[in-house]
This record gives structure tokens, sequence and C-alpha cells, in this order.
């Protein structure tokens, strides 16, 4: 496997949801998990539609404080899920899967915390790029990620959304790295990996779980890693 170091992209730039908390994960498929871990009764394919209504509910209303942790927004969007489904003793079942996708980001973040440790001592700056709901800054700072990040560019504070590269340039600019300077991480082909090749950055897809099966041009990607381990011995 080619390697990369700190001189060939100094500044490095992940995606949150996907990448660093559930790696090489579609949301969609750990709220999943969490149902049937809880023992909600509904069917995939209605779960499916009730995860967008939620996913754009949130997006459209300001639903989540600034101040709020990701239990709170993991809670609140199951709410407005099971709402949709009309599944009864909604609250219940909310803090049962929110209780359970939180204590799994917490275990699988001491891996994450460890790879970012190690890339900060190497001398690579880092940023973290996501769609996210105004509190991203308070959800690294209750996980301790904080201290990692040069840069924290949260869709609904900047103004722009992924796929937009205008999301991507807001971090080069608040970091004064230029997109030549710049390694993109991301586990989303179309909102982390094509925008970011499209500024002139270098780009790490971290394929895994997809909401559905697509075909992707796999020239557009740099590199392709299916772990954070490979992506760990990738960066040197």
């Amino acid at each position: 496997m080619k390697s990369l170091d700190v001189h060939t992209s100094p500044l490095i730039l992940f995606d949150y949801g996907g990448t660093l908390d559930v790696p090489a994960r579609h949301w969609s498929s750990v709220l999943w998990e969490a149902y049937q871990h809880a023992g909600v009764k509904t069917s995939n394919d209605a779960f499916r539609e009730a995860y967008v209504y939620a996913e754009r509910k949130m997006e459209s209303n300001a639903v989540i404080l600034p101040e709020d942790d990701f239990k709170t927004v993991l809670y609140i969007k199951v709410l407005l899920q099971l709402d949709f489904l009309k599944v009864p003793q909604t609250a219940f079942y909310a803090h049962l899967v929110a209780d359970y996708c939180d204590t799994l980001v917490r275990r699988n973040l001491v891996a994450t915390r460890s790879l970012l440790t190690r890339l900060s001592a190497s001398g690579y700056k880092l940023g973290v790029v996501s769609n996210f709901y105004g509190n991203l800054s308070e959800v690294l700072k209750r996980y301790a990620l904080s201290e990692y990040f040069a840069a924290v560019i949260d869709s609904s504070v900047v103004g722009f959304r992924k796929p937009s590269p205008e999301i991507w340039q807001c971090a080069l600019d608040q970091t004064g790295f230029s997109a030549a300077q710049t390694l993109v991480v991301g586990d989303s082909f179309n909102n982390d990996v094509v925008p970011a090749h499209q500024l002139g950055c270098q780009t790490v897809w971290l394929k895994g779980e997809m909401w559905k099966p697509q075909t992707y041009d796999m020239q557009i990607p740099d590199f392709v890693v299916t772990s954070l381990d490979e992506l760990s011995a990738l960066l040197r």
C-alpha cells in the first residue's frame, strides 16, 4: 500500500458521522441494529422511510440546541422516527435506542482517539467537516475530541451542506491550507470524496455500509480503505 506523510498532506479533514464515530457504518444500519436490540416492532422498509422523514425534519427545523450532546440528538431523532411509525411508548424506546447508540459510539471512539493522537503527534493538522445540527462543537467536547481539531465545520453553522464543495472550502479558509495540501477522509463517496476531489484535495474513501447499491467512479478517490486501521497504516 502507498503511504502518505505530513509533508504530502499536512492537513487532514475528516467527516464525522460514519467516519469517526461509527467508522465505515451508515447510521441507518446502526439505528436499525439498535431498534432490534430495543425490541421495536417495525419492518426495515418502514424504518427507512422514518429515517428519511426524521433527517429532513431535523434539517428544516431547529430542534437541536447548540448545547445538546449526541445522546440528545439521538433521542430526538428516534422520537421523530417512532412518531412517524406510530410506535407506542415512544419515549421508552427512544431512550433505549439512544443509550445503545451512545454506548457504541463511546466504545468506537477509544480507537478513534488513539488514531487522532498519533496523527497530531506526527505533525498533522486535523479538522472535521460534517452535515450536523449546530451542536457539533459541543458533541466533540462531550466526547473528548475537541482538542484534536484546528477546524470544526458544522453545516448548520456555516450555511453550506455536503455535497457542496463550499463546506470543505470553509475548513481550508479557516486553517489557511490549500486544497493541494489537504487530505479528506470520509465514508460517503458523494458527500465527501467527490466534492473534495473537485476542490483539488487528495481523498480517502472509507468504504463500508451504504444506504443503497450504487455504481462509483473508482478513478476519483486516491485511496480506498475499509477501516481506521487501514487508514492508520496509510498515514505515517
